[in-house]
């Protein structure tokens, strides 16, 4: 079936969309100092208050997730994960003939503003408006849910890498300093925990892995997929640590500058258990039957 064939629903395909979790749509922020990433993530947050407000609503409705039970305004790391999410770079997906952002493109600090988009009224421009709002509404979905899914499957391979490279070269092979010799095997006992070992043909078609290429067999043997799929996902894995680290400094760098802490208020607005505080700066949904601008 042709890519663009929309569901018996009237709904544009899910699989045409990119995921709003991907870390390298938030990758943006890597290499940059604290003020060019202050006013960047300022100019990517002020044309999307609409999606902010969206997002608060629905993290609200699904009961504050991370946010302690014992204090009332919201953390700071909270309103950070949300700036994290709500700033990421504007994935492209091609509707009919055209590439259309799916966010407000909100323009580079040092870029001009794109022209407004015309009044939908035809079929292809009501099919774009359709595929904007379906990534909208996932991008709210999933803004206060954690995107460290394989967080842990990269602190295992590192791990596991680490171990089999300490195994020295008392044996010709690691298979043999690991004592799996020419049998099947089933499980391994590592540091206290079970490990499916890698198949015997697994074994002779990488007589002598590196540590790292052990690692990966290790972790396809445990169910995490083919070593392919392990390989991206370990890839993801890393982004999103490196993306993690730069909004740690980003936020030490705005705790140290209380006029910047200021400034993301207006447009990235604060809130408590109660009501959230709107913020005058919040720009609008778009009119129906227009792009978001």
């Amino acid at each position: 079936m042709g890519q663009n064939r929309r569901s018996q629903t009237g709904r544009p395909r899910s699989r045409r969309l990119p995921d709003p979790r991907d870390p390298k749509l938030r990758a943006w922020v890597l290499g940059l100092e604290g003020p060019i990433m202050h006013r960047e993530i300022c100019a990517r947050l002020r044309p999307r208050g609409f999606i902010t407000v969206a997002a608060l609503a629905e993290w609200t409705f699904a009961g504050f997730p991370g946010w302690p039970a014992n204090q009332s305004e919201m953390p700071l790391s909270i309103r950070l994960r949300l700036a994290e999410r709500l700033s990421m770079t504007s994935p492209l997906v091609r509707v009919g003939g055209c590439l259309v952002p799916l966010l407000p493109p909100g323009a580079l600090v040092n870029s001009p503003r794109l022209p407004a988009a015309p009044t939908m009224d035809t079929p292809e421009q009501r099919r774009t408006r359709d595929v904007l709002s379906a990534f909208q509404r996932a991008l709210v979905h999933e803004w206060w849910q954690t995107h460290d899914a394989d967080k842990d499957l990269l602190t295992r391979y590192e791990r596991l890498r680490e171990i089999f490279a300490a195994r020295g070269t008392r044996s010709p092979t690691l298979w043999r300093r690991l004592g799996l010799g020419h049998d099947k095997g089933s499980v391994l006992l590592i540091e206290g925990k079970r490990y499916s070992v890698p198949s015997l043909e697994a074994r002779r078609g990488n007589p002598n892995p590196e540590p790292g290429e052990a690692a990966h067999l290790f972790l396809e043997a445990d169910g995490h997929g083919n070593e392919r799929s392990i390989r991206r996902r370990l890839t993801l894995a890393r982004i999103s640590r490196k993306v993690g680290a730069a909004w740690d400094v980003y936020r030490d760098w705005l705790c140290a500058n209380p006029w910047a802490s200021a400034e993301l208020e207006q447009v990235l607005p604060s809130m408590t258990r109660d009501v959230a505080s709107r913020s005058g700066s919040l720009s609008s949904p778009p009119p129906e039957g227009k792009l978001a601008p």
